[in-house]
């Protein structure tokens, strides 16, 4: 069945809008896939059922792709931001923001620790893991970070100190 015969095996419904984006899992058994009613959803693809729905965009979701250990999925959209969730629970891990008008495109490498988003006529790259990012930041940010910019950028609670310069 399937490829070899050409028999569809399911048919997936539950956006309400199109759907701009699909992505397999790098185990093949889920499915993930980005829609214009700014939501990303996760598919059992054995079963077709729904697995998770991802909301949290304020816009059209043009690409989500899993990462390379199929743990996390990186979603990009017309909302100029970046988000990464959690493939098991759906949670948020890690939202990026950037100056631009949208993203149309991603694409992660092949360790899964960059993010290269199209943006208008430029790529963007941005690193993934939140240690790294938390590294980055102290080295570039001239203010202590607010508790609300903490959790909605980092996702963490507790703000990182930033580094002292002498």
């Amino acid at each position: 069945m399937g490829l070899a015969s050409g028999q569809e095996l399911h048919t997936l419904r539950g956006h309400t809008q199109r759907i701009w984006g699909v992505d397999f899992s790098p185990d093949g058994s889920r499915l993930a896939t980005a829609s214009a009613d700014s939501s990303v959803r996760v598919w059992d693809v054995a079963s077709g059922l729904e697995l998770l729905s991802l909301t949290g965009h304020t816009g059209t979701v043009n690409t989500a792709v899993f990462t390379p250990d199929g743990l996390r999925v990186v979603s990009a959209g017309r909302d100029a931001t970046i988000k990464v969730w959690d493939a098991t629970t759906g949670r948020i891990l890690l939202t990026l923001s950037g100056d631009v008008p949208g993203y149309t495109g991603l694409a992660l490498s092949p360790d899964g620790t960059r993010v290269a988003a199209v943006a208008d006529d430029a790529i963007r790259l941005y690193v993934l893991p939140i240690e790294d990012l938390i590294s980055l930041a102290r080295t570039r940010v001239t203010r202590t970070l607010t508790p609300e910019e903490c959790l909605d950028f980092l996702h963490i609670a507790a703000c990182p100190a930033p580094r002292l310069t002498n």
